[in-house]
């Protein structure tokens, strides 16, 4: 996946915020299937041998980050996002809607070395 994104920051003593947006590129390399218990041989689906992914699939990203110091060292943040599909995640042949969308929570705890 190879991100691009722009946004604002907006600055208050305690409290600082980020909205972005942008695009995503994923290109689908291959899939490994393999069995546990060792009945069965691993098999690898690339992009070329009739995987049911598209190779190229391009995403929509909207997303903020709200932080916030402890100390000059500490800060704590929460970032929430959404992705959306642009282009269909399967390939044609499949009776699947390609169009997916996800939502993404992270929680980041930072130390700044100065």
């Amino acid at each position: 996946s190879v991100p691009v994104q722009a946004g604002w920051y907006f600055v208050d003593r305690k409290v600082k915020g980020m909205f972005s947006a942008g695009l995503m590129s994923d290109y689908f390399l291959s899939s490994t299937l393999s069995d546990k218990s060792g009945l069965l041989q691993s098999a690898t689906i690339r992009h070329s041998s009739g995987a049911a992914y598209a190779g190229w699939v391009f995403s929509g990203i909207v997303g903020s980050e709200w932080s916030m110091n402890f100390s000059d060292h500490y800060q704590i943040a929460f970032a929430p996002g959404v992705r959306y599909a642009l282009t269909p995640v399967y390939r044609k042949d499949f009776l699947m809607n390609g169009k997916s969308y996800s939502f993404d929570v992270g929680l980041r705890f930072r130390y700044f070395f100065h």
